[in-house]
């Protein structure tokens, strides 16, 4: 069977776990479970991969990862509390357009007058159950994201585990350039070569997955426990493995109040869906920060920095584009 030509990869962000679910339900066929939870739908020539961040707003990597990750947000509201503003915040950074589902007719007012000059070209509904979700599920198969074919092949990934008779299987995102069986890839940060078996899209051999898929790609050269949410597989020379990374620009986040000083410790730098704990070299126009190993750097990539304490507080204290 053809695999579909087009995907889009939804993100689902609010603090009614439920709630997301049940919209996740509506838009697909539940996949992977572990702190992100993935439904998948095949419809002709669209592919739709919703996730919601099962484990936020107690974390904020999960919410963080998928906010870097997504093609198209869906934030539901329906108080203003922390989590919200947090969420709102995040999506701002990545400046992706999206959807806002009001769920309180108390509140919607003052959630518009939140999110109009910091999620700009959003669009609004109001929630109105199955009806709504019908609005929805219409509205997905019509965007599409701007992919670029023509790239060096670069591969997100975001589990992996073995299957006996296959080896080493890793599930991710196709970020760039199209991915092809025997393909021979280095993955970052480990900076090992590793050669692409096979490939599945739905559970279905592919000779090829083009920019945006969803894969399942059964790898020969690596052991699972290698590999880390963010890793990379990549053609591309530009993607390098280093412990120091500088972002730039760098942007404080609105409202954050934790100091940044050279030589601060407690934080943590995501870059792309890759986190670690880093200390501060040099903050200003640029920041500059080690971690405690090499991460994969993807010049261009949104990095956040947070501090990885429980909810209730902003942590998210600035973002930027990595530069290396």
């Amino acid at each position: 069977m053809a695999a579909p030509a087009t995907s889009l990869t939804v993100g689902l962000f609010g603090s009614d776990l439920d709630f997301l679910k049940a919209i996740g339900s509506a838009l697909g066929k539940k996949g992977t479970e572990s702190d992100l939870l993935f439904w998948n739908k095949k419809e002709r020539e669209t592919a739709i991969t919703a996730i919601a961040p099962v484990t936020y707003p107690e974390r904020v990597v999960p919410m963080l990862q998928l906010a870097s990750l997504c093609d198209y947000p869906v934030l539901a509201a329906d108080s203003l509390d922390a989590a919200l503003g947090e969420t709102v915040i995040a999506l701002a950074a990545t400046e992706k357009r999206g959807l806002l589902v009001l769920r309180n007719p108390e509140t919607a007012d003052r959630v518009r007058s939140l999110v109009k000059d910091r999620l700009r070209g959003w669009i609004s509904m109001d929630w109105s159950g199955e009806e709504s979700l019908r609005r929805i599920r219409e509205l997905l198969p019509g965007i599409t994201p701007t992919r670029d074919a023509h790239a060096l092949c670069t591969v997100v990934l975001d589990h992996a585990f073995a299957v006996r008779g296959v080896g080493t299987v890793g599930l991710g995102f196709v970020r760039r350039g199209i991915l092809r069986v025997h393909d021979e890839l280095r993955l970052a940060p480990l900076d090992k070569s590793v050669l692409v078996r096979s490939i599945q899209r739905f559970d279905e051999d592919q000779t090829e997955a083009p920019p945006g898929s969803r894969v399942g790609v059964a790898l020969k050269g690596v052991e699972p426990e290698e590999i880390e949410r963010g890793s990379l597989l990549t053609a591309d020379a530009a993607v390098v493995s280093d412990a120091a990374c500088v972002v730039r620009p760098f942007r404080r986040a609105e409202f954050a109040k934790d100091p940044l000083e050279p030589g601060g410790r407690g934080y943590h730098l995501q870059v792309g869906l890759y986190t670690r704990p880093v200390v501060l070299d040099g903050v200003g126009a640029e920041l500059r920060a080690t971690a405690d190993r090499p991460m994969p750097l993807d010049p261009g990539e949104r990095s956040f920095l947070a501090v990885l304490r429980g909810p209730g507080g902003l942590r998210i204290l600035g973002h930027g584009p990595v530069a290396r």
